[in-house]
């Protein structure tokens, strides 16, 4: 107990400067987070960006990088999980869907679009304020050659016109 009354986590402290987690690799301590008062730990990936890391996070193996290493292993997944369909160019995802039919994919911690990952994968974030539109219209196509970058206006309306051109030619 400190003079103040408050439990001290002494297990927090004892992480020694240089120690290695995963890419992280441990530069000094950062303070102590007021919600669950774990240390915080300032830690530089391998790659070369820093982040302030929870201790309890780095002990159990939840953060082991900046998510830089993954990627590759990403690259790798989506090529694994789509097959090119030879008549229109488009890569189909043949992975989980989400409600609304469009490829769902597991990175770092959280379910992301299919399209959006393979678009940052091959030209980077997606620009403020704008969202991917699939000029194929297949919302399983994951082929980057096949996206654009619109205001969500502007997808709004292409998504009307086609489904009104689809209508009209029933």
């Amino acid at each position: 107990m400190t003079a103040a009354g408050l439990r001290l986590n002494t297990r927090a402290l004892d992480i020694p400067i240089g120690t290695v987690f995963g890419s992280w690799t441990v530069i000094k301590r950062d303070g102590t987070r007021q919600s669950n008062r774990n240390a915080q730990w300032l830690c530089k990936c391998a790659c070369g960006s820093c982040r302030t890391i929870d201790a309890p996070a780095l002990r159990h193996g939840k953060s082991t990088s900046c998510g830089c290493s993954s990627r590759g292993d990403m690259a790798e997944k989506i090529a694994a999980l789509s097959t090119p369909e030879p008549n229109t160019g488009c890569w189909l995802w043949l992975g989980a869907l989400n409600d609304r039919g469009y490829g769902r994919v597991k990175q770092v911690s959280r379910f992301r679009r299919a399209h959006i990952v393979s678009w940052e994968l091959q030209r980077g974030p997606v620009p403020d304020g704008l969202c991917i539109d699939h000029l194929c219209r297949v919302k399983s196509c994951v082929n980057p050659d096949h996206m654009e970058p619109v205001t969500k206006r502007e997808n709004t309306l292409r998504a009307h016109a086609f489904r009104r051109s689809q209508r009209d030619r029933d």
